[in-house]
């Protein structure tokens, strides 16, 4: 099972599991720890040897965002990285996940807006570019909503920055 289809079965059941949280005045933390919780199983029947942790601080630069949820082998191997939000993930912070996913080698790092007042959550994806995904709550389905560029790509000032209307 490839990394984004575990972490979208693990939506799915946090979604049917944990929607609760979203009523509760629960902070992030509690919407985060309901995921990896999920994640870990998922992992388990993909058959993935990985554990999963929460706020695994390194120490390269303080400039680096803390992955909310880390996916790794506790050797140093890592598999998925998310960086969770209950809002939109700032220009800045999707920059610095860009930066975190060009430095984790075969790692998927991710960036989730929970959004608990909307019917979806926003799921960022990187690389080269940037995907913004909107996974549904009401048929817990995904779909790309936009593409964006890096900045080392595309030096362009007509590139559009990801604003939508709240």
């Amino acid at each position: 099972m490839k990394q984004f289809d575990i972490f979208i079965s693990a939506l799915r059941d946090f979604e049917t599991s944990d929607k609760a949280l979203y009523k509760t005045p629960c902070n992030r933390t509690a919407l985060c720890h309901a995921l990896a919780v999920r994640l870990m199983k998922a992992l388990e029947c993909s058959g993935e040897p990985y554990f999963v942790d929460m706020a695994v601080s390194e120490t390269r630069s303080k400039k680096i965002i803390t992955p909310d949820i880390l996916v790794h082998d506790r050797k140093g191997g890592k598999f998925m990285a998310v960086v969770c939000r209950s809002d939109y993930l700032s220009e800045g912070e999707q920059e610095e996940l860009n930066r975190l996913s060009e430095e984790s080698h075969g790692c998927l790092c991710l960036g989730l807006s929970f959004f608990p007042q909307k019917n979806y959550m926003l799921i960022y994806t990187t690389g080269n570019e940037t995907k913004y995904m909107h996974f549904s709550r009401n048929t817990l389905t995904c779909e790309a909503i936009r593409v964006k560029a890096s900045r080392q790509e595309s030096s362009s000032e007509d590139q559009m920055a990801f604003k939508l209307k709240i």
